[in-house]
This record gives structure tokens, sequence and C-alpha cells, in this order.
């Protein structure tokens, strides 16, 4: 660190660049009010010393020692974080970067907390680390971090590292500036009022702080405005290719197909050197099942394994996702009967069987504990249904405000509302109010005393899908719609939502009607039509959908994925990329709709399906990892597929002729295009074990006409040995635009290309 560096980490933690006076060897800074701190720098052997009563270190170490004070933040890490006592381990598939993996080999590693700080503890110079760490919800990612992060403190403590793991929820704040949630983090969840953001920033920079940023889920990348994506952009630019960042997210960007969307992220990287790797935790199996019991002093764990996957297989997710194999244990364990409470759990469908895991957790709380004492005799205060209803209406004033947790006061405002609308006793109304803090699917929020959320995210997306589903079937259109156009629903909210109408209300026709009435009343880029069409979709799946007409709708990711349609019109509506893999249509008509990407699979059935007025931006064939985006090439996929394509006339329109596949030259610089997604600059090296049988041709032809448009330049390579280094210096967005309307030839690419730069 030299002097120039120095005097900028200072003032990134002053309240002022007058605050600091660094002059003769001498410095004094004021950090706060009442803080004044003086000490000498001296510089020897190159490396900068600051002394202060009488005790000399590094720049380094006497900034976190004395300024950032991290020491006090590793005690803040271990007093407010969770420590879950019975924590197992869970295994994953590592993706490693780039350079240690270019042939994109994911290896099976036991202990992913362990792989984790491997890859974190590497903190390369000139190049930021960025660890996506993937899986479905309630998989155990936010667990992991937290177990992370109080065994990185702990290590703190005891000097046997020198970084922490600092943890950031971003789960249910999309619309809060970046910035605002990490300082917000530091201040309210850990009580540490001692880093601005810029200062947090150098602490990472410099390697004593990783942040971890949990619940960038994949709706910042695909559907949202790209807020957090931007953020994550704009992150890496200011660390300046240096320090890491770990990502929890149901899925890496680097996972999608289109160009266009893993474009939006890569762009705003900026010009630094990022690198990527991928971590995706594995489901548990019967030995972690097992390992949890134990660790939990269950002695029946193997009873209870045994008796749910002989009814419900082994792979089900009471038994392999952590967060219901906990609440299952936590039932199990007070439970009366316990085998009365198996049979029960191991009876429903496939489709019911989380609705029969609350309801069991409910009938404990109204039979049990919500008990009416002062009346003769004792009654439960509420019905399980009444229960349920609470419930969603806490998780619907949740949603419209955009958090996934309330107050203590809105909590109770939320529960006398919910008591006066039917008429429950003053009695009833006070005890409700008292016991919605203590329910057993609520508890504090993020460890304050007066804010309170679900149990875990999977519970409130359970709720708020039965509260869309009433509001569905008895056609409150004045709270269907603020609830449509909020955001995004989630997948599981859906599929609840659709079960709770067709149980309150299985005339589907209607129930379309609302929907169709919901989304005509919005504009094009309202969230109510792509919910809404989230909704239809399920709705008709599997139901034979003869004279049921679909309006203006807007059909969110993978929506026709697995879905069996039948007899279905859909008129204007728009589809976001969706695989067609399992899907069946049969006698469906799509009327002036607009399809953004459709993947083919093996398992896709199409029987008499008609495309009229229809466009689809881009296809990927079965087998295929290249988009075809020539419209004449997508047309004789179309007609391959069996789709009936309509005239303006109402006439199928004659095959035409199979268009001309890619050119090699375009096909090579697509996949040298996709290995810069793993990271921003790429040896010669790389691109040879990339390349395979098509290295000849990327070297040859390919490269030297990429660098002629400017489109990949040579950098300085920093590290050993005799390679060269490649960065893209063209946007990825343009080479995406460039790759969709080339027709396939690789001169038409690089000359649309040259006129996008002007």
């Amino acid at each position: 660190m030299d002097i120039s560096d120095f005097r900028r980490i200072l003032a990134a933690f002053a309240d002022a660049p007058t605050n600091i006076d660094l002059s003769k060897g001498r410095l004094v800074v004021q950090l706060r009010e009442d803080e004044l701190i003086e000490a000498a720098v001296s510089s020897r052997g190159g490396m900068l010393y600051v002394t202060q009563d009488g005790e000399e270190a590094t720049a380094e170490i006497w900034i976190v020692k004395y300024i950032a004070r991290l020491h006090f933040l590793a005690d803040r890490l271990l007093s407010y974080l969770p420590n879950e006592g019975h924590f197992v381990r869970p295994g994953g598939e590592l993706l490693d970067e780039l350079d240690r993996s270019p042939d994109e080999k994911e290896i099976q590693v036991p202990d992913a907390m362990q792989s984790a700080f491997e890859i974190l503890n590497r903190r390369p110079g000139g190049t930021s680390t960025v660890l996506y760490l993937t899986s479905d919800a309630g998989e155990g990612k936010t667990t992991l971090i937290n177990q992370m992060a109080l065994a990185q403190a702990q290590a703190y403590k005891e000097k046997k590292t020198d970084w922490l793991l600092l943890p950031v929820s971003l789960g249910g704040r999309p619309f809060l500036r970046f910035d605002d949630v990490v300082v917000g983090t530091l201040m309210n969840r850990f009580r540490f009022q001692l880093l601005y953001f810029e200062a947090l920033v150098e602490l990472v920079r410099m390697g004593f702080i990783v942040l971890a940023l949990d619940g960038f889920e994949e709706m910042f990348i695909e559907r949202a405005s790209g807020d957090a994506v931007s953020a994550l952009g704009s992150l890496m630019q200011t660390l300046r290719s240096s320090g890491s960042v770990l990502i929890a997210a149901r899925k890496a960007y680097f996972e999608y197909r289109s160009l266009q969307t893993q474009s939006r992220l890569f762009d705003a990287l900026g010009n630094g050197s990022v690198s990527f790797a991928r971590l995706a935790l594995h489901r548990w199996d019967r030995r972690m099942f097992l390992e949890y019991c134990d660790k939990r002093g269950v002695s029946e764990g193997e009873q209870i394994y045994d008796t749910i996957s002989a009814k419900l297989t082994p792979r089900h997710s009471l038994l392999t996702r952590a967060v219901l194999v906990k609440k299952l244990i936590d039932v199990v364990e007070l439970a009366k009967d316990r085998q009365a409470l198996l049979e029960k759990l191991a009876s429903g469908t496939t489709e019911d069987y989380f609705r029969e895991f609350v309801r069991t957790i409910i009938e404990r709380e109204v039979h049990e504990k919500w008990i009416n004492k002062k009346g003769d005799p004792p009654q439960p205060l509420l019905s399980v249904a009444e229960h349920v209803e609470l419930l969603s209406l806490v998780a619907q004033e949740m949603w419209t405000n955009g958090t996934e947790v309330l107050s203590a006061e809105m909590l109770g405002v939320v529960a006398e509302l919910f008591c006066e609308g039917r008429g429950k006793p003053v009695e009833v109304n006070r005890q409700v109010v008292e016991r919605i803090k203590d329910h057993a699917l609520i508890v504090q929020g993020d460890g304050a005393k007066d804010a309170f959320a679900f149990d875990h995210e999977e519970f409130f997306q359970y709720f708020l899908g039965e509260g869309l589903g009433r509001l569905v079937a008895v056609t409150n259109m004045a709270e269907l719609r603020d609830m449509l156009r909020k955001g995004p629903l989630p997948n599981r909210t859906l599929d609840v939502g659709v079960h709770s109408t067709n149980r309150l209300n299985p005339d589907m026709k209607a129930l379309v009607t609302v929907l169709n009435a919901a989304s005509r009343s919005e504009g094009p880029a309202s969230f109510t039509r792509e919910n809404a069409g989230g909704l239809v979709v399920r709705l008709l799946d599997k139901v034979p959908g003869d004279g049921v007409v679909i309006d203006t709708m807007t059909f969110p990711s993978d929506a026709l994925k697995g879905r069996e349609l039948r007899g279905a019109v859909l008129r204007k509506c728009y589809f976001q990329p969706t695989s067609l893999d399992g899907t069946s249509l049969v006698n469906c008509q799509f009327e002036s709709c607009d399809f953004e990407r459709l993947e083919f699979a093996a398992a896709t059935k199409i029987e008499n399906v008609r495309l009229a007025n229809s466009k689809c931006q881009c296809v990927l064939p079965w087998g295929s990892d290249s988009l075809v985006y020539d419209p004449g090439h997508i047309h004789s996929l179309l007609v391959r597929a069996k789709f009936v394509l309509v005239t303006d006339q109402g006439q199928p329109e004659v095959a035409v002729a199979e268009a001309g596949e890619m050119e090699e030259e375009l096909v090579v610089a697509e996949r040298a295009f996709k290995v810069f997604l793993r990271s921003t600059y790429v040896t010669d090296n790389t691109f040879r074990g990339k390349m395979g049988e098509k290295g000849p041709t990327f070297f040859s032809k390919v490269l030297p006409a990429l660098e002629k448009a400017g489109i990949v330049r040579e950098v300085t390579y920093t590290g050993g040995g005799k390679q060269r280094s490649f960065r893209l210096s063209t946007q990825f967005h343009v080479l995406s635009e460039a790759l969709r309307g080339c027709g396939g030839r690789f001169d038409a690419f690089l000359r649309l290309v040259k006129d996008s730069q002007g």
C-alpha cells in the first residue's frame, strides 16, 4: 500500500476529507465527532507502517484494527447470527473457475462448506472472484452462509484468519438501493455503526471482508427491471479487479441459454477482471436425514424416514429439503402419537403433501395452544380454516408492502381487523392479537424483537397463495389487482393459488374470465399480466379448455414446460422464454402471439396447434446449444415440430425449404463469447481447451477477424509462462443483437457489430 492508497482508504472512513491531516510522517484523523486518532507514518522496504501508542503495524493491519475495528464486527456476527446447533454440512457439485476448470466439468464435493472456503481463500491478485451458491428454495443456502460466517468470525477471534464473511439478505427488499441494504444490515442487524458503504468496499477490495449476498434470485436476471443485476455490476466495477463476493441464488447467470439475458450482468461488469465459479448444493439423502435426527436426539429417525419414504419415495421434499426436515422433526417431537402423525403425513398425494403438512402444524395450534380458557368448556379461539385465512392476510400485508417482515404493531392490526371482520367477541379478539406473535409458523425477523416473519419463505409463499386463491375465487377485483401488480409472484404461490381457487370455485371458465378482466385492465409492462398468465396456464393444465379464450396475457419463463393444454385459444399473448420439455399442446390456437424463445425437446407433443400471425424471436432446436434467430430457419423448425402456421387469409402456410445452418465461423465465435461469461479475461490455453476440434478454425480464421473488427482485443498477460490473454471490447448485448440479425452468416455478423459501434 502506498501513501495515496492509504489516504484514499482513510477518507472512506472519515466524515469528510478535511478530517485527515497527513504530512511529514504524522497522521491526525477524526473519524467520528468525538474520536481523534494520532499516529506516526513511515515507509521501509516499499511498505507503509503506522505507529500508534508505541505499537507498530503495517498500514493494512492498522486500518483493520484501529479504524475498521473488525474484531468488534466479529463479536457482532457471533452475537446476532443464528447458530444452527444441529447443522449438517451438505455436499454439492462444483463448477470451478475457468482457469482451473476449462473443460467446465462439475465435480462432486462431499463438504460444500469446505469447498466454498477454499475458493474464497484464494484471493487471486488482479481479479475479483464471484462464487455462486445455488439450490432450490429451502435447501440450506441461508443456513450454510450463516454457519460459514459464524465459523469465520470465530476463527478471526482466534487469529486463525484475517477476513470475515458478512451476510447481507436481499430477500424481500428489491426496491432499496444496494448500498442502503448493505449498510442497513450492518447497523440494524449487527448493531455495527463504524462503516460507511465506501469504507466497506475498501475492506472488500483489501480482502478483509467477503460479502455474502443472500436472496439474489433469478427474477432479477430473467424478468425484473435489472436493479439487482446493475447493483452487482456496479459493485464489481467499484472493486476494480479485487476482492471476493458470495452470491446465493437459485440459478447462476451463466446457466441461462440466452446471451441476451446473460449480457445484462456481463455488460455491467465494466473493464474489470472477474472470475466466476458455482457451487450447487445437493438435497439431503438418508445419511444426512439420520445425521440430523441424531443431532436432535430423535431416536426414531430411521422409523420416520422409512415410514414417509415408503409412501412418498426417498426423494420426497419432506425428506430431502432441509427446511422441511427441520419442521417435520419439530412436529414429530411434539406429537402425542408419532406413528399416527407419520401415517397421516405420508397419506397425502404429492401435490397435497405441503398443505397437509401445514394443516398438521396448525391443528396442534388449534387444539393445544390457541384455546379460549375463559369459555366453559374451553374452546379453540379459531378453526383451522380461520388460522389459514389469518396467516394468508398476514402474507398479503407483507406482499403489498414489499417486505417479508412486519412490526409487532402491524401484525396486531392485521389480527384485529381479521377478528372484527368475522365478528369475534372482544375477549377472543384480544387473545388472537396477543397470540399471533407466538404462532408456530411465525418467528422474530432478523433477530429484531419488534419485527416478525414467517418461519421460512416456503410458508410465506404458501399462505400468500391461499390468499391469492381466495381473491380469485370470490372475484375481489380491487384486492386481486393490488396483489397481482405488486411484482412477479413466486411459483409456489401460483401453484397454491390455483389449488385454493379450484377448491373454492371449480368453475374454470368463470375463473379465466376474472383473470382476463384483471389482465386487460393493466398495461403491457404490468406484473398483473404476467401473474394472470402464470395462474391461467396452471388452471388449464390437464383440464379440457374447449371454448376458453385467454386474452392479452404475459406468460412467465418456462410457463409451458411440462404443461398439457387442450383446446385453448390464446390471443395477443406474450410468452417469455419457455422450454417445451414434457409439453403437450393439442387443438390449441395462438393468435397474434409473441414467443421470446422456444426450446424444443424430445418429449414434446404438438398436435393440431395453429399459429396465426404469431412471431417467435428465436428457437433452440432439440440437441443443440446454439439459438436460431434466422426467420426462415425458425419457420422450418416450427413446421418440423408440427405447428400449423396460418396465413392472414386463415390458410395453412406451405412449408418452406430448410434454411441454411449457421456458418462454422459464427458457431465457433458464439462458443468463444460464452467462454467470457465465466471469466472476463481468457487465455489462449483456455480457448484451446474450450474449442476442441474447432481450435484450428478459431485461431486461424475467427480470432483474427474478431480482433480486426475490434470485438476482442489482446491484453497484457500477468500470469506465469508464455500465454496470450484476451477480453471482449464490445458489449454483450451488441453481440447478441448481431447474432439475432445476421442470418447465420459470419461476415454479416461482423458488419452488424461494426455498424452498431458507428
